[in-house]
């Protein structure tokens, strides 16, 4: 069924005097009549185009028994938008495009108001714009629900507020401009620019999306990040709130987080394909996985903090090609059951205290950097089971290990540290030195993402050694970057294609690498050290 505020007929019945408030009043008052007699249980389509439509369709959508949507034409609606479902159907809002669509809180204190109740509705925002609310304690998003409240991170148990390409802009950062408590909220391909985000006893994905909140905090349960850029000065993921136990995750693949503070208590964790950015960066969990990561540290005056710290309530962590680098620190791990550490590259080395008892520690193929704190930092305390195995090593392990052998001791030969590229250059002792016995099965790529293995041999480290890769944009594999192929892969890059092999998502500085080697004739080598600069000209 599909209800048109705007139909033919109705502007039939206007003459051609008839003033636009008149027809505003018209419009409203015939939604009204509809909202009167619309519990009919099917579903619904609305039209609006005024503010007072768009309140009057939220109202009668709340109990119609019916999946509806609301369509949004272009032009701002301003005011404070209420919508208190009376049952758990779904209904989606879709605008005309972001900056066409716009949905403002005229400075006052929210723009769109969930009350749930203990109701589950699924609602969905798509195409339009949320701005401009009060500047102490507005929120661009308040919602909320009586679900889930009495403890946990009740995932799919609550109701859920999606928004898709949309865009958030607060008016400044200092205040909670999106409230959420007890519902699941998901961003995707959300830009988000303001205030502080409160999660309370609920989840929070973003996927595809860019959130900065430079001077602002997000604290949440669940938390699931893919293929984002997410900036803020604050990230917490409680595993208790309220003094209530909970059950939440941190999830993150293939994106950017840039943080001054990242605190993750959890029950697991994944976190895998991204990269990160801070002074302190924390997690204490029952398990986790953190692979294919980079971790650079800044932001310290002194030695004192740890990069990474892991405490893992003797649980199970697994630590594999990942880079940990930058200004003072070192990552430290704690108190696990089980720990598997390898193929990593440790710049400043890193320090391991298991527990005592029945614990397990692997540690493999990895680079460590000089220890602020000496080398008894590595392994201190006694494991039931204990392997250090082919690492590089600033000097002896001066810790008990039951299998201590084929560990190097040494500089690692970087390629260039002091720029911070930190894979081996041609005389590095880490160069086929690792044992391939500690390769898990499923883990078949370096931090760069070239094959773990090459010349039968792995390299220790993060990175392998590769001077055979080509360039993305090389499609014919031929070593050569002709006109027609950039073109292709630039194309691709400003239409935002996905491409047939990884990086899927283009990077700018791959296009920019096969201009500038196009430039330079078209021809090119692999140098093996980090991609793109990794290929130059056959000349240089």
């Amino acid at each position: 069924m599909q209800f048109l505020l705007t139909s033919k007929d109705e502007r039939q019945m206007i003459s051609g005097k008839t003033n636009s408030k008149r027809l505003n009043l018209l419009r409203f008052m015939c939604l009204c009549s509809f909202v009167f007699f619309s519990v009919t249980g099917r579903a619904v389509v609305f039209d609006v185009t005024t503010a007072e439509e768009f309140q009057a369709a939220l109202s009668a959508a709340s109990n119609n028994g019916g999946d509806d949507e609301i369509r949004m034409r272009e032009g701002t609606y301003v005011g404070n938008f209420k919508y208190v479902p009376e049952e758990s159907s779904a209904l989606s809002i879709v605008g005309a495009g972001v900056g066409k669509t716009i949905l403002s809180g005229g400075g006052k204190a929210y723009v769109f108001f969930l009350s749930a109740k203990t109701f589950s509705p699924s609602l969905v925002f798509s195409q339009m714009e949320f701005r401009n609310t009060s500047t102490s304690v507005g929120s661009l998003l308040n919602l909320a629900s009586n679900l889930g409240s009495s403890g946990g991170w009740n995932e799919g148990q609550v109701p859920s507020v999606k928004l898709m390409d949309t865009r958030l802009s607060s008016r400044e950062d200092g205040h909670t401009s999106v409230f959420v408590k007890s519902a699941d909220l998901y961003f995707e391909n959300v830009g988000y620019v303001g205030g502080n985000i409160s999660c309370e006893t609920c989840s929070f994905a973003v996927h595809g999306s860019d959130v900065s909140i430079p001077s602002g905090e997000i604290e949440v349960g669940l938390m699931n990040v893919r293929d984002t850029k997410l900036k803020a000065l604050k990230i917490e993921s409680n595993r208790s709130k309220g003094g209530q136990q909970a059950y939440s995750r941190f999830l993150s693949h293939r994106s950017e987080i840039s943080v001054s503070e990242l605190l993750i208590y959890s029950n697991e964790f994944e976190i895998t394909n991204s990269s990160f950015k801070g002074s302190v960066i924390r997690f204490q969990a029952v398990g986790g996985e953190f692979s294919h990561n980079t971790v650079f540290q800044e932001g310290l005056t002194s030695g004192a903090n740890a990069v990474v710290g892991f405490k893992m309530d003797q649980g199970q962590i697994f630590v594999r090609n990942n880079l940990f680098f930058g200004e003072y620190g070192a990552p430290s791990f704690s108190n696990f059951l089980e720990l598997e550490m390898s193929s990593n590259t440790f710049a400043a080395g890193a320090s391991i205290s298991p527990s005592n008892q029945g614990a397990t520690q692997k540690v493999s193929n990895n680079i460590f950097g000089t220890f602020t704190t000496g080398l008894q930092g590595l392994g201190a305390g006694f494991a039931e089971v204990a392997w250090l195995k082919n690492n590089i090593l600033p000097a002896p392990s001066t810790s008990v290990w039951d299998v201590d052998s084929g560990n190097i001791i040494g500089e690692p030969g970087f390629f260039d540290e002091e720029s911070g590229d930190f894979h081996l250059s041609a005389l590095s002792p880490a160069i086929n030195a690792g044992a391939n016995d500690s390769v898990d099965s499923s883990d078949s790529l370096d931090l760069d993402g070239n094959p773990r293995v090459i010349d039968g041999a792995i390299d220790i480290g993060a990175y392998e050694r590769n001077l055979t890769a080509l360039h993305p944009a090389d499609t014919n594999g031929d070593s050569v970057i002709s006109s027609s192929e950039f073109e292709v892969y630039n194309g691709s890059w400003r239409t935002n294609e996905e491409w047939s092999s990884d990086p899927k998502t283009i990077p700018v500085d791959f296009v920019t690498r096969a201009g500038y080697l196009l430039q330079k004739g078209g021809g090119y080598k692999n140098i093996g050290v980090g991609k793109p600069a990794t290929w130059v000209p056959l000349n240089e």
